[in-house]
């Protein structure tokens, strides 16, 4: 509640814009231009070091490969294969050719699917 006994207003943050010369301004005054210790920088720099985690092992095995994929003849390459092997693997998992015959009846028959017991 306001002072006056009505709902508080919030607020408006950025409500009057501010051009691009004016928050430079704003930004090269809040600057604090403070010396800091050589040594305080080098601990700074130890510890962020220190708390590196590296690339993970499987990050490090995968690099060459991305780097070949990263090329145009790479990705080409890699498509490729990856349409070889999809038409591959749907020619190898097509049923058994059947009788034409046959094949229709089993399509319409409602016993053809039922499991045997």
């Amino acid at each position: 509640m306001g002072r006056d006994g009505q709902p508080a207003r919030q607020k408006q943050i950025f409500a009057i814009p501010m051009t691009n010369q004016e928050i430079d301004n704003y930004l090269r005054a809040s600057l604090v231009d403070e010396p800091v210790a050589f040594s305080f920088k080098q601990e700074v720099w130890r510890r962020i070091r220190s708390c590196d985690p590296g690339m993970p092992a499987g990050v490090l095995r995968f690099q060459p490969v991305a780097a070949v994929i990263g090329r145009p003849w790479g990705a080409i390459a890699g498509i490729a294969a990856t349409v070889v092997l999809g038409l591959w693997w749907g020619r190898a998992s097509l049923p058994d050719a059947q009788d034409p015959r046959t094949a229709y009846a089993m399509s319409i028959s409602p016993f053809s699917h039922a499991e045997p017991k």
